[in-house]
């Protein structure tokens, strides 16, 4: 299709030849060809036709220009129709079949586009034809024929090597590509393809592949990224290990590559430091970095880096086929029940162990490893259970007994765990104490955590976050943002902590960033395969939906685990809102009436939430004592409006007019009074319909208007309600 442009007549050719269309105010068709705006070529072309010009060469263009924009059934059909009139142009009849040819094989209809190929002239784009159509069909002999017939110019080894590419013989492609970067020759005619390159999948990674080959490589990184994130780009392949270590390491290498190129010349720190901001949390960008990190020999950060990525389940394709390269011998099966357990498949490992057990039952430290493994769990009392096993033969082990203390912790209390801890934590035992002193800040429910934690945290995981988690019960969220910031969360918990201190910031700082992040980090636990059914699993999601006002999904995850929270105020609390927002006032009440907690009690969410609940459900005198003891508070004024709009909604007009009568007090506003005047119109409203009691709050509602600091235009009010109430015999 490319030759086209040069075989054919410039456009100011055929406006001269027809007298209805030379006119020096339009545009040349060869600008619009230079500049690539095919469709205002094709507008040009139409204007042209219209204007009486029957030029062949019109109709030539348009198939051209429909073929460069991809719509080759319509180019097909314009070089149809020049099928029949070829004859009166020896160059257009001398190509129309190889042109007819190729717009088949675009469509996919190779049976015809070999019937016309057949018909073509031999020319060098028939010879590239036919090798793709060999390939298409599946025709070895006919592969190799054409193979034969290309020859040593770029655009036929650029075709070639497209072919090896689409064969899957990428180290033959690279080979081809190599010859034809190394030869400068070849320069203008990669120009000429790279300008030719579609946005399609193969295109683009063949330009990629072009940028590296050139040690263009930001070019080349910037092409493989727009690529991850289009994912017609990895629709080919399929779900099995062979091809997802395939889509790796079709990205993996360049990025490894350019990397060690950055890393062994001094020069290129800058850069390196630049292309380490560009990652992005994926598997691909972080095996790149954990990959720089180890070439730097910076080991500890390259081990964290693949911590991560063990436990993300988009990392699996490559695990499985390391998985698949393990013996069946007992150092093989150990690091494989590791690997399990690292990405928290806890039941995956137990399997691994029992196996091992069976087969070598003189292992019986293994038992503690499967201890471990029903602890994390939740399996508590079947962790003591396995440890017994270990502990009948090994009394003093450090491990197993802070294992045990661990789940007696979870089955009963801090004392029960604490007494069974002292019996390890003698001087005569040096091993472990670390895990000791840190365990018995814990038991005894933070006591002593600023004194012992600190000298842990990089001693002991879990003393970073525990101490965290201290610092949020004191209501300190910067000082546990400090200790969770400088690493990667690889951990439920850790995920947790940082949601929290993420919902503590957006508080005080309202930055939706941070929201952002804490819905992402809940929402991080609660998908994940090893968290989602379990209970603290549950509970983030339910949180992850909270921050995003979904509350209808917040009950639904909730009421899953409502039975294990009967009396747990902070679960009441949740659950209570979650069901204010979706109406079931009824339901909401008594979960917040169940509340002890005075703090919970105290907050303004707890009283606002409660005052509607009274107010939807009819009783409206409550919530008005409520905004009565909150009188003073800062929160006083947010609950006098709230209440004050809810009753007037539902038909309180009484509360809704001492409310409105407060707030004209204190505010004094326009709107203030229009609210009064409504809830006490509302209140003879409800006289005139005969509601019982309704005379008592009407009187009630007029004292308000008639008050010492009465409104200027009470009286306006006061008077039609006075009368009629005389002219009713209602006394008011």
């Amino acid at each position: 299709m490319l030759q086209i442009l040069s075989r054919s007549k410039p456009a100011a050719d055929y406006r001269s030849s027809s007298s209805g269309s030379s006119k020096k105010s339009f545009p040349e068709l060869e600008d619009f060809i230079l500049k690539r705006d095919y469709i205002g070529a094709l507008t040009l072309l139409e204007f042209l036709k219209n204007d009486g010009n029957k030029d062949i060469w019109l109709e030539v263009w348009a198939a051209w220009c429909w073929f460069h924009l991809g719509e080759y059934r319509s180019a097909l059909d314009a070089y149809l129709r020049v099928q029949g009139r070829a004859e009166e142009e020896a160059r257009v009849a001398d190509h129309l079949p190889i042109d007819i040819a190729v717009c088949y094989f675009y469509l996919g209809m190779y049976k015809e586009s070999q019937e016309m190929a057949d018909k073509a002239a031999n020319c060098a784009l028939k010879s590239r034809l036919q090798l793709h159509l060999a390939h298409s069909i599946g025709d070895s002999a006919a592969l190799l024929a054409a193979h034969g017939a290309l020859r040593d110019t770029p655009d036929d080894q650029l075709c070639l090597a497209s072919a090896h590419y689409l064969r899957a013989h990428y180290q033959e492609a690279v080979d081809v590509y190599k010859k034809l970067l190394l030869d400068k020759r070849a320069s203008a005619a990669l120009l000429a393809a790279h300008g030719a390159l579609r946005d399609t999948p193969d295109d683009q990674l063949c330009l990629a592949s072009a940028h590296y080959l050139r040690a263009h490589y930001q070019e080349a990184v910037d092409v493989y990224k727009k690529l991850l994130l289009d994912k017609r780009s990895h629709g080919a392949l399929r779900d099995t290990p062979d091809d997802q270590l395939c889509l790796a390491s079709a990205h993996y290498q360049e990025a490894v590559d350019v990397y060690k190129k950055l890393l062994l010349d001094k020069r290129d720190s800058a850069a390196l430091l630049a292309a380490h901001g560009a990652l992005r949390d994926t598997p691909d960008d972080q095996l790149c970095l954990a990959s720089a990190h180890y070439l730097r020999a910076h080991y500890q950060e390259a081990v964290d880096v693949y911590k991560k990525l063990l436990l993300d389940k988009r990392d699996s394709a490559a695990l499985l086929a390391a998985h698949g390269a393990l013996r069946d011998t007992p150092d093989d099966q150990l690091c494989l029940a590791s690997a399990h357990y690292l990405r928290a498949h806890y039941q995956e490992a137990v399997d691994v162990y029992k196996k091992l057990l069976l087969d070598k039952r003189s292992y019986v430290a293994l038992n503690v490893y499967v201890a471990l493994c029903y602890y994390k769990l939740d399996y508590y009392d079947v962790s003591q259970e396995v440890l017994g096993v270990l502990l009948a033969q090994h009394p003093d082990s450090t491990v197993a007994g802070n294992l045990k203390a661990c789940n007696l912790f979870r089955l009963y209390n801090g004392k029960a765990a604490e007494a069974e801890l002292k019996q390890i934590s003698s001087d005569q035992h040096t091993f472990g104490q670390d895990l000791v002193k840190h365990n018995l800040v814990v038991f005894r429910n933070g006591e002593g955590a600023l004194k012992v934690l600190p000298q842990l945290v990089d001693v002991v995981p879990e003393a970073r976050l525990n101490l965290a988690g201290y610092h949020l019960r004191r209501r300190e969220p910067l000082e546990a943002r400090r200790l969770l910031e400088p690493v990667q969360p690889t951990s439920p918990l850790h995920y947790i902590l940082r949601a929290v201190v993420a919902v503590r910031m957006y508080n005080e700082t309202g930055d939706e960033e941070h929201m952002k992040t804490a819905q992402q980090s809940f929402h991080a636990v609660g998908s994940s395969p090893s968290e989602c059914d379990t209970i603290p699993g549950r509970q983030c999601m339910a949180s992850s939906y909270f921050l995003a006002a979904q509350h209808e999904e917040v009950l639904l995850y909730l009421n899953s685990i409502k039975s294990f929270f009967v009396n747990d105020d902070t679960f009441n609390f949740n659950y209570a809102q979650a069901k204010v927002a979706t109406g079931f006032y009824r339901e909401a009440e008594e979960c917040l009436l169940a509340i002890q907690d005075e703090t919970i009690r105290a907050s303004y969410t707890y009283l606002a939430c409660l005052a509607r609940c009274h107010v939807m459900n009819k009783d409206a005198d409550h919530a008005w004592d409520i905004c009565v003891k909150s009188a003073g508070t800062p929160d006083s004024f947010a609950l006098l409006q709230l209440v004050a709009n809810d009753s007037y909604r539902m038909g309180q007009f009484l509360v809704a007019a001492k409310a409105f009568h407060m707030l004209d007090r204190l505010d004094g506003g326009p709107e203030m009074w229009e609210g009064l005047r409504g809830a006490v119109c509302g209140c003879a409203q409800m006289a005139a319909a005969g509601k019982q009691g309704a005379a008592a709050e009407l009187r009630e509602a007029l004292g308000l208007l008639r008050g010492p600091r009465a409104h200027p235009r009470a009286e306006h009010i006061v008077k039609p309600i006075m009368k009629w109430a005389q002219q009713n015999r209602i006394a008011v």
